[in-house]
């Protein structure tokens, strides 16, 4: 039977209804839970208590439940992002949010019914009117997901801790468990892009900034293609000099910059180059002399030392957040994925942007076959020989390359040991992802893969766009101009970072997604204890120095 709302039930709903609505209105529909009463602490603190299997269990401490909610959060004292398994009667949170370095609390619990009986005898609207306090219950797990991708920015709000009140999260195991793991996978794969944003988040950005003068110019059509091969740069590569000289004739080659010496000095011109990598070691894949019209498609973020040698450079989009804010504000480029980390999984990408049905793929190992690095020819075998000596050969040095990660495991194929890094693990986890979620026929001509024929997705969710280059809205220096005003007309956040970024508008939004990768590098290289608005306003200073820079040097 439903009870009517108490003057408690009313508050705490009102109270919650500020920034929980959908929570609000769910707990407001539930009914009272028959098997949840209260009972006084010994210092007059209500307590709610849960009738399971016959016993009672109170889900806090009977004696003092403020010294117990001190004890469960003393782990929490730098603040930070902070997620709670199990509400109970809010003790624990509201000892949280006497901290004012505690950024934002996620609260997880299940069941409606049970908050209806604790909010109609508990008032904890003080904890609910705190800007800093989502709860989810019964939470949906891509909800859930969502949320912590959109809100957590670790550069800012420093390291996730979780706060569990045992005697909840015992009562419903495996819920929280299973919910727990959905975190844990979701706060890994932000700490992962976060780790780097740390390391080149600087570099994306005045790369980019550096390559618009010539992105502006950049002018090309890309075809659709039925049929097409990615040359990736792996040792299997050497086993099919023949093959991909015959499909050369009638397959779209996309070549992965790695595997570009390879392919020239085997005598074959691919169709297309492919470069994602910010760094300039990228530079040693291109100082073999090509024919000058095979267009390079660089990443925005690509080195501008670089792009600037090549005789028709062509720039996409990918997903660093500066880059497509020039692609959605000034110019529009051909979107391409890269989030897999390796200029293969993009090339698989741009394939199918390409609309390509059939793919053939050679040289992704994603291993080191009887510790060999890359095929002949590619980049380390000229560099380190370059750098040999009496004392260190080069095959020392590339022995080393392998070797020196102290991760790297390995096991026995037919006649071959396979060494294998964490890295290469994940690369090739995220483009099987990728492939079996693009409508492509693939063809994996490297042998130290499972499924050398793979039928693609006939419901893919990626879209297919034709690589387009719209024409820009301003010239380069304009944009950038403009850009930097609209970043120092930012007003830094006065109050906690989750209303903060809660309350900015769309646009404001944007501008602030584009400073966070630079703040991340400075919070991780040089900054270590700078957080909120001090290391968005370092960030901000140097980026804007950075346009200025750009600008007086084509001056």
């Amino acid at each position: 039977m439903r009870d009517f709302p108490n003057e408690t039930l009313s508050k705490n709903l009102l109270a919650i209804s500020g920034f929980n609505l959908q929570e609000a209105t769910a707990i407001g529909e539930a009914h009272p839970h028959p098997h949840v009463q209260h009972k006084a602490a010994k210092n007059g603190m209500l307590i709610p208590v849960v009738n399971q299997d016959g016993r009672d269990r109170p889900l806090h401490s009977l004696f003092d439940p403020i010294k117990e909610a001190k004890r469960l959060t003393e782990h929490v004292s730098d603040g930070g992002f902070v997620i709670v398994f199990g509400f109970g009667g809010g003790y624990h949170i509201r000892e949280l949010l006497q901290n004012p370095q505690v950024e934002s609390i996620i609260i997880i619990d299940f069941d409606y019914d049970v908050f209806r009986s604790i909010f109609s005898f508990i008032d904890v609207s003080d904890i609910f009117i705190d800007s800093r306090v989502r709860i989810f219950i019964d939470p949906d797990p891509q909800q859930l997901r969502n949320y912590l991708l959109e809100r957590y920015i670790p550069a800012l709000m420093g390291d996730v801790r979780s706060v569990p009140l045992r005697s909840r999260s015992s009562m419903a195991e495996q819920a929280f468990n299973a919910v727990s793991l959905v975190v844990q996978n979701t706060i890994e794969s932000v700490s992962d892009d976060y780790s780097v944003q740390a390391r080149f988040g600087k570099r994306w950005m005045s790369n980019t900034i550096a390559n618009l003068a010539i992105a502006e110019r950049s002018v090309f059509t890309l075809s659709p293609q039925k049929k097409a091969m990615i040359i990736a740069a792996g040792p299997s590569l050497d086993n099919n000099v023949e093959t991909i000289s015959k499909l050369a004739k009638d397959h779209f080659c996309i070549a992965t910059d790695t595997a570009l010496p390879w392919l020239l000095h085997n005598s074959i011109t691919p169709d297309i180059i492919l470069s994602i990598d910010c760094q300039t070691v990228t530079y040693h894949h291109f100082l073999y002399k090509f024919p000058q019209e095979i267009p390079v498609l660089f990443d925005l973020a690509s080195p501008p030392t670089l792009s600037r040698q090549i005789h028709q450079p062509l720039f996409f989009s990918s997903g660093h957040p500066f880059s497509q804010y020039v692609h959605n504000t000034w110019r529009t480029f051909p979107e391409i994925d890269t989030s897999g980390g390796n200029v293969t999984h993009a090339a698989v990408s741009l394939a199918h942007i390409l609309h390509v049905q059939q793919l053939k793929i050679f040289g992704a190992d994603y291993c080191y076959p009887n510790g060999k690095t890359y095929a002949n020819g590619t980049y380390l075998y000229h560099y380190f020989r370059s750098k040999e000596n009496r004392f260190s050969s080069c095959e020392s040095a590339l022995a080393d390359f392998v070797f020196h990660n102290a991760e790297a495991d390995f096991h026995r194929k037919t006649q071959t040991t396979i060494y294998q890094t964490p890295s290469m693990r994940g690369y090739k986890h995220r483009i099987q992802q990728l492939l079996t979620s693009v409508p492509i026929t693939i063809e994996n001509f490297s042998p130290y893969w499972g499924n050398v024929v793979q039928a693609g997705s006939k419901h893919s969710n990626c879209i297919r766009r034709i690589p387009r280059w719209n024409q820009a809205t301003e010239n380069w220096k304009q944009f950038l101009k403009t850009y930097a005003k609209n970043l120092l007309e930012l007003e830094l956040p006065k109050q906690n970072l989750t209303r903060f970024f809660t309350d900015q508008d769309k646009k404001s939004l944007q501008l602030w997604m584009t400073v966070f990768p630079a703040a991340a590098y400075f919070r991780h290289n040089s900054l270590p204890e700078s957080q909120g608005k001090a290391l968005l306003e370092t960030s901000r200073k140097w980026i804007v120095s950075e346009i200025e820079k750009a600008i007086q040097s084509q001056l």
